[in-house]
């Protein structure tokens, strides 16, 4: 525990919105006004692969990383999100 894995610089550059794509930063997506995943904070970013049914979500703020697998839907994850919340905030 506690050791640093990613240099900070590069969490900073990942989770930078690009200029041509707000909701994209370097190879991570962002939830940039919370459009994509409004139960989670806006702080947080994804990976997403085939077709979004797999996601890496990290929340910086509630020191949360979770890897779903074959999740069908956007409301799906999103849902799981706000139940990992609401479970971690009590």
């Amino acid at each position: 525990g506690g050791e640093r894995i990613l240099p900070e610089a590069w969490i900073e550059r990942a989770t930078t919105p690009s200029e041509v794509q707000p909701v994209y930063g370097y190879m991570w997506w962002l939830n940039t006004g919370r459009e994509q995943f409004p139960a989670a904070p806006e702080s947080s970013f994804f990976a997403l692969g085939a077709g979004s049914t797999n996601v890496i979500w990290v929340d910086p703020e509630h020191g949360i990383v979770t890897v779903t697998r074959w999740v069908d839907g956007a409301e799906h994850v999103n849902e799981f999100m706000r139940l990992v919340l609401e479970a971690v905030e009590g």
